[in-house]
């Protein structure tokens, strides 16, 4: 044992004495040839690069970054190339493409004797990259010289390790009209470089800030990690083992790439995600794309694809497919609590790979509102200027629908609604003055099973409404039973424009149809309007784009004192002017019969 103790003690003290003779000799050679090789490593540099580098202050180490010596520069700037249109910017300045706190090249100690430098790492912190792309394609990031002058002899980059260190990052892409903003925590890249074939680790944490794509926001305060494996053969990338992960969703990744002799990427690789919590999948959703708040419970997998060249001018086609399982969804604002959702769907970013032909489709979806099954499908087509189709088939409650819609007239609603409906149109985001539905067509049944309705401003509340209104775009046709106040009705017919009148503004409501009640009470209903009386402007006001056609028959009316049976006739409205001709009823032992008309003024008061 005392034998071994002395030979460990002789080694490490040999050990330690040739650090110390190599130590002594780089600081000497530090010394001598420190500012020649200052001087060497930016002169190099800037043989390469078809802009300028430049650097506050440049220093030699053989301590920092021990066992290897590096060049140390501080406060490093290399300005953006000139080949890009930088008027196009105003609102910015676009001088700088790089900028690092300090940058280390690190090479082998025995260098600094034999006065040939290797660089084998380049090393980072504390910066900036600032890429510019203006609208016909050229950026400030092209910087390498394509013609390289002739290379120094005693001074080659030989890498085999990057690393980038805090940076901040800003992308601004004209002719894309992409915006990105971040930060880069770490980026590291391993690998022998300067061989034909080798393999590549990758590792990186960064975050990103806002990514805006023609005024769509995609991505906010978005934290990113990626560990990727590669195979490099000449030109041919390929990952051998690979994940990304944003927050907490992790996806395995696989596939190649070829890199262009101009340095564009032919990507096909993919990503796949199972078993991703859905409350994790809500929180990296913008918020102005979840103004709803909503979180969830259960499971979803996701598989992306993505294919095709990817530059500044060019991008790749992306294909995600994806399914739910038995998941919960719920919002602070959400008018409903959705339950055992399950769907299956794809979205794609389209032929011209961008938001006017990117597509959301949902093939299929079921689910459960208030234990009650909804199914349908749903896509939605050009971002930019959506349009949507929808297919519901399932019994609504409509009083979470009314709670959060809140109609004008409507105070509330209960009940049961079978929907069998299709909708498709355009939805309007560029234009906030305008309805935000300038298209819209449906057709289908809804089917109303003892439906009630509460209105606004004292109007009588409608119950046990059933029924069916077919639907046919503009023309609706009701069968429809049900009692106002402690008034029963029967109506059947047909009416025109109930969709156009929304969404043109001035497009009159036409109704056809008859009307049928056993018992009216007409005092009840008439107390129930307020009309206009005295110093009251709020009274009730005849609708302009509203033209009804409709004959009644009525078994039995009350009004006071007033009793009449078998009251039968046909209204008329025709703004501002109500007719009721061939009107004819029993009452006070006699048949009365005759022709009433009325008429409202601009002032609300009715003759």
């Amino acid at each position: 044992m005392r034998r071994i103790r002395i030979i460990i003690e002789y080694l490490f003290a040999f050990l330690l004495v040739s650090i110390l003779i190599l130590a002594i000799f780089s600081t000497v050679a530090v010394k001598f040839y420190g500012d020649e090789l200052q001087s060497k490593v930016i002169r190099v540099i800037n043989s390469k690069i078809d802009t300028k580098l430049y650097a506050e202050q440049i220093n030699i180490s053989i301590f920092r970054k021990f066992p290897s010596a590096s060049v140390v520069l501080q406060d490093v700037t290399i300005w953006s190339s000139h080949n890009f249109n930088r008027r196009e910017f105003n609102d910015i300045s676009t001088d700088t493409l790089f900028y690092a706190e300090t940058v280390y090249l690190h090479f082998n100690m025995p260098d600094l004797l034999r006065k040939k430098y290797s660089v084998k790492k380049f090393e980072a912190k504390n910066g900036c990259i600032r890429i510019f792309t203006d609208t016909k394609g050229e950026g400030n990031y092209r910087f390498l010289k394509t013609s390289e002058e002739k290379p120094e002899q005693d001074l080659s980059f030989v890498l085999s390790e990057l690393d980038l260190l805090d940076f901040q990052y800003m992308i601004d892409n004209r002719l894309k009209k992409l915006d990105v903003t971040g930060s880069i925590y770490e980026l590291k890249l391993n690998g022998k470089f300067y061989r034909r074939d080798f393999q590549l680790k990758t590792q990186s944490h960064f975050e990103i800030w806002e990514l805006n794509n023609k005024g769509i926001l995609y991505a906010e305060n978005q934290d990113v990690k990626t560990k990727i494996n590669l195979d490099v053969t000449d030109s041919l990338f390929q990952i051998i083992k690979g994940s990304v992960q944003f927050d907490k969703i992790i996806a395995e990744t696989s596939g190649n790439f070829i890199l262009s002799g101009n340095g564009i990427p032919d990507l096909d690789i993919s990503a796949e995600a199972k078993d991703i919590n859905i409350n994790s999948l809500t929180k990296i959703i913008p918020n102005s794309l979840n103004k709803q708040g909503m979180t969830g419970q259960g499971k979803a997998d996701l598989f992306v694809s993505v294919s095709g060249e990817f530059s500044s001018t060019s991008k790749p086609f992306i294909n995600a497919d994806f399914l739910t399982r038995n998941v919960s969804i719920a919002g602070e604002y959400f008018p409903f609590q959705i339950n055992k959702l399950n769907l299956n769907g794809n979205y794609n970013n389209g032929a011209s790979r961008n938001p006017l032909t990117s597509s959301l489709t949902i093939q299929e979806f079921s689910g459960e509102i208030d234990k009650e099954i909804l199914q349908g499908s749903f896509s939605w087509t050009n971002f930019l200027f959506p349009r949507f189709h929808i297919k519901l088939n399932g019994i609504i409650d409509p009083a979470p629908w009314v709670n959060y819609f809140d109609p004008p007239a409507i105070a509330s609603a209960n009940g049961k609604i079978l929907s069998e409906l299709e909708a498709k149109g355009s939805f309007n985001r560029q234009d906030k003055d305008k309805y935000p539905l300038p298209e819209l067509i449906v057709d289908g049944e809804l089917t109303f099973s003892n439906v009630g309705i509460a209105f606004k401003n004292n109007l009588l509340p409608m119950r046990n409404i059933s029924g069916k209104v077919i639907i046919r775009n503009d023309v609706w046709k009701p069968s429809l039973t049900g009692i106002y106040g402690n008034s029963d009705f029967t109506i059947e017919g047909i009416g025109l424009n109930f969709i156009s009148s929304v969404l043109k503004s001035g497009e009159p409501v036409i109704v056809s149809g008859d009307f049928f009640a056993e018992h009216i009470d007409l005092q009840e209903i008439i107390q129930s309007i307020p009309l206009k009386s005295g110093d009251n402007d709020q009274g009730f006001q005849f609708p302009e784009n509203l033209n009804i056609r409709c004959n009644f028959f009525v078994t039995r009316l009350e009004k006071d004192h007033f009793k009449s049976e078998n009251l039968k006739g046909t209204i008329t409205y025709d703004p501002p002017l109500i007719i009721i001709d061939s009107l004819s009823m029993l009452t006070m032992g006699g048949n009365l019969s005759g022709t009433i008309a009325m008429a409202q003024d601009r002032r609300g008061d009715i003759y």
